[in-house]
């Protein structure tokens, strides 16, 4: 009897047991992409060594949390969480809704326009490099302190009112209604006479994929009027895909240098079956005997890849506002679990065929000039420009003390369309 009794409450503290509510929760969505980004960093993170042991996810809001907090703050200024429907446009279609332009401040504190994208509310609006912003909506640009939202959201048919100075100095005012804009990575290219040499001038912007057919046209001109020499404007290039660098880099080596190594991958140390070097292949239409890089504190990532990685193999001149930027890595991208969000993750540093890099503190010009910011491309009274050619034809440069760019006040000046990065894939 005894026996059947403990038996029953056996039985009836596991049918209690049972029924039970189930208490562990699913995890979200968000929790799943936290882990699936931690996972990624500890294994192709560059400083994955510097990565939290057996992280507490669940302290972190989301994966653009986590990854700013863990990131490696010493070096570590650009992994990060993006849309994943921006970086597809802008890197592979080259599109982004906006007004298609960029603007900085100068050294007497006027408002310039630096470039107009060829296919953007701006460029049909007539606006060009050089024009100079006075007031948007009515209010002078020397009142504004914070230009968050000054340009305002990414509705369609968003329409602001803008007024310049034109390249003659007259006002005009502008109604422009943002749109899809088109990028054009070369944003100029001609030639130019510089005693008897015959002097290729190309101001190249963006490394995305539209930009291989562009580089195409570009240097055929180029081979069609037998440059000696080509000036390669990167003043604002921030970056893109090095595969796109190394295209750009095919068509100014020589052909002696085919199968040299422009640069060499360097991961962590649990990726390195994955440290490799990518060989060039010359695209043989060009002899120049002399590339000449222009490039400002902007000049950063696949530029500078291009900037470092020719220097061994060619006679490179280097014209600078100052250093460059600094970015001597590059990212692999991942998408989120449900393909929102775009993971990219600092995950190797690049090095040139001597085996030269870790250039944090950008590379150094050989010579110093300014960008004036208000002369239009081709305009050979530029500043910068002006420099190049002095130094083509005398071997030597006057230098400009002053810089153009005042660097804590366009700090602040928001930016139209993605940020580019060093991307391989």
């Amino acid at each position: 009897m005894k026996e059947n009794l403990l038996l029953s409450i056996l039985l009836l503290l596991l049918v209690l047991g049972a029924c039970k509510p189930n208490t562990m929760e699913e995890p979200t969505a968000n929790d799943l992409d936290k882990e699936h980004l931690f996972n990624l960093m500890d294994n192709w993170y560059l400083w994955n060594h510097t990565l939290p042991e057996n992280p507490d996810l669940d302290s972190y809001e989301n994966p653009a949390d986590l990854l700013n907090q863990v990131r490696f703050k010493t070096y570590d200024r650009w992994s990060s969480v993006g849309n994943a429907s921006s970086f597809n446009s802008y890197y592979e279609e080259g599109t982004y809704f906006g007004y298609g332009f960029s603007y900085g401040f100068n050294s007497d504190n006027e408002l310039r326009i630096k470039y107009v994208y060829d296919d953007s509310p701006f460029a049909r609006a007539g606006v060009q490099r050089g024009w100079m912003l006075t007031h948007i909506d009515g209010t002078d640009v020397q009142t504004i302190t914070d230009w968050s939202g000054v340009f305002g959201d990414e509705t369609p048919g968003f329409t602001q009112s803008f007024t310049f100075k034109n390249a003659s100095n007259e006002t005009e005012d502008l109604s422009i209604t943002k749109d899809v804009v088109t990028i054009n990575s070369v944003l100029y290219a001609d030639t130019l006479s510089v005693g008897t040499e015959t002097v290729g001038y190309m101001v190249f912007n963006n490394f995305i994929e539209p930009s291989r057919s562009e580089l195409d046209d570009a240097f055929i001109w180029f081979a069609s009027n037998n440059i000696s020499k080509l000036i390669l404007d990167l003043r604002y290039n921030g970056g893109g895909r090095i595969s796109v660098a190394t295209y750009l880099s095919n068509y100014i080596i020589d052909e002696t240098d085919s199968g040299k190594d422009l640069y060499r991958f360097e991961h962590n140390d649990d990726k390195t079956d994955n440290n490799d070097g990518r060989k060039l292949t010359s695209r043989g239409v060009l002899n120049i005997h002399e590339l000449i890089v222009l490039s400002t504190e902007q000049t950063a990532s696949a530029s500078e890849l291009v900037l470092n990685g020719l220097k061994p193999l060619m006679n490179v001149t280097h014209i600078g506002t100052a250093n460059t930027y600094g970015k001597p890595v590059g990212t692999y991208s991942w998408f989120s679990l449900d393909e929102t969000q775009v993971y990219s993750i600092i995950s190797f540093k690049f090095l040139n065929s001597n085996g030269e890099g870790d250039f944090f503190d950008g590379i150094e010009p050989d010579f110093k000039a300014c960008d004036d910011l208000k002369s239009n491309w081709g305009d050979t009274s530029e500043l910068m420009l002006a420099a190049a050619l002095q130094y083509i034809e005398t071997g030597e440069m006057d230098e400009c003390s002053v810089q153009t760019k005042l660097l804590n006040k366009n700090k602040n000046l928001p930016v139209e369309g993605y940020h580019p990065a060093a991307l391989l894939n």
